[in-house]
């Protein structure tokens, strides 16, 4: 039984209605008591509530102690499980596509021509998330406003943190946090030619409709204004950096996630997290970004990087999730997660050092950063999170040698206890241990360095 299903329970055999439940308690719905029922709020959300009712309700000492033992439960039930679920899509899980009314949604996405515009809110779908990503795969073209809205307390964040980091890679893919309501749905515009269309997909927890007509250009103009003004008093949660100085700005900012406990799931070791010896004798040998190594640039990378390795060594527990595939990769290529493309590959000299060192720290364990790797699975989508209210990701262009890259850095408390449940729960089910990870990196080195 759950601690909503118990209080459920205790209210009917107490004769205490809901409706005069949430009067007395100043709520402005009773959905909030029925979600707590089904076990579809966050722990926080879940633990104020119960507080309120429990001050209110005249519960015996035995009655209150049980709701708070199955409350302290709550982590590993309804609501956690359904975090999980919808979260490890970000890695190999694959979707089976999703079905509305009038076939499969995309189909829809996918018919007609003429560039297409998404406004998006209150996504509820792990399969909609996915034909939107394979859309964007293959037409890339598509502008997709994404509008959030953290400060609900329910399944909602985790659908909406899934979305931010799949689609994050997309540079037309433009998520921003408002404080407006907004409808639970999907409005896609097209144009081609003289033709305007207008789908509508409805958002629901079923997704039970989908709508499609012709529209005059008028209704088409309206509805791009409309989303103007709404992105006007929305906040912009992706970020370009396409100049130097915005790359300068971004790395001070970064410093940030070294200052805590953090949780990397980036596939294999970062460039930023190559020993500094490593990376300071490349520094030497390149012209960076055009720049010489006396440059002012290139002395400020060099102290940041120097920072941020001393920070990783010794402020908070770092955890890096890697997965055999990766490592694979860069081990045969030298080409690190997030390499930064003015920089050659990893000479198989460096990268044997590197590795060597990886595998030598695990087997002693004795410092604050820990790595594991992935059993069978593959990180197909990258994130940073540090415990604290940040979600971090950066998504070099490695299409090209410039420095037009993206950058997500999202402070909120509901995304902290989304990613909390998430990370803790992969770490400790899916992963090696460090001995195990490090015997694997052994195997890997020999095979793929020959040492």
């Amino acid at each position: 039984m759950t601690v909503g299903e118990y209080l459920k329970f205790l209210l009917k055999q107490k004769s205490v209605s809901v409706s005069d439940l949430s009067h007395k308690l100043g709520l402005s719905s009773r959905n909030e008591i029925y979600r707590l029922f089904g076990g579809n709020q966050s722990f926080e959300k879940s633990k104020k509530l119960i507080d309120a009712i429990v001050g209110l309700v005249p519960f015996t000492e035995r009655e209150t102690e049980k709701i708070y033992t199955l409350l302290n439960d709550f982590r590993g039930g309804k609501y956690a499980d359904d975090v999980k679920r919808i979260l490890i899509n970000l890695f190999a899980a694959k979707s089976e596509g999703f079905t509305v009314n009038q076939g499969k949604l995309s189909d829809a996405l996918m018919s007609g021509a003429g560039k297409k515009i998404f406004i998006i809110s209150g996504i509820r779908s792990e399969k909609i998330i996915q034909d939107i990503y394979d859309y964007l795969s293959r037409r890339p073209n598509a502008a997709v406003y994404h509008y959030m809205r953290f400060s609900r307390g329910d399944t909602l964040t985790a659908y909406e943190i899934l979305a931010l980091i799949k689609l994050s890679k997309f540079p037309n893919y433009i998520p921003l946090e408002t404080d407006c309501e907004i409808p639970s749905s999907m409005q896609i515009v097209s144009k081609n030619k003289a033709e305007y269309r207008l789908q509508i997909v409805e958002l629901s927890e079923g997704m039970e409709s989908l709508f499609e007509t012709e529209i005059t250009s008028d209704m088409y103009k309206y509805i791009l204004e409309k989303n103007a003004k709404m992105q006007s008093v929305s906040s912009p949660i992706k970020n370009r950096v396409h100049r130097v100085e915005n790359h300068m700005e971004t790395l001070g900012k970064t410093l940030e996630i070294e200052e805590g406990d953090s949780f990397y799931c980036e596939g294999a070791p970062c460039f930023g997290y190559l020993t500094m010896d490593i990376l300071y004798d490349m520094f030497k040998e390149i012209d960076f970004f055009g720049y010489p190594e006396s440059h002012p640039y290139v002395q400020y990378l060099i102290t940041h990087m120097t920072e941020k390795n001393k920070r990783l060594h010794t402020l908070g527990h770092k955890r890096f999730l890697y997965d055999e595939k990766h490592i694979r990769d860069m081990m045969k290529t030298g080409i690190a997660i997030d390499h930064i493309s003015e920089f050659p590959p990893l000479t198989i000299e460096r990268r044997r050092k590197y590795f060597r060192w990886l595998a030598d720290y695990l087997k002693h364990c004795g410092g604050n950063i820990r790595c594991r790797m992935l059993k069978d699975i593959t990180i197909e989508h990258s994130f940073v999170y540090e415990e604290g209210h940040m979600l971090y990701m950066y998504r070099p262009n490695t299409k090209s040698n410039d420095m037009d890259v993206s950058i997500i850095m999202l402070r909120n408390k509901n995304v902290d206890e989304v990613m909390k449940h998430f990370t803790e729960y992969i770490w400790d089910k899916f992963t090696l241990s460090e001995e195990e990870t490090a015997a694997r990196l052994e195997d890997l080195m020999m095979k793929c360095l020959g040492i």
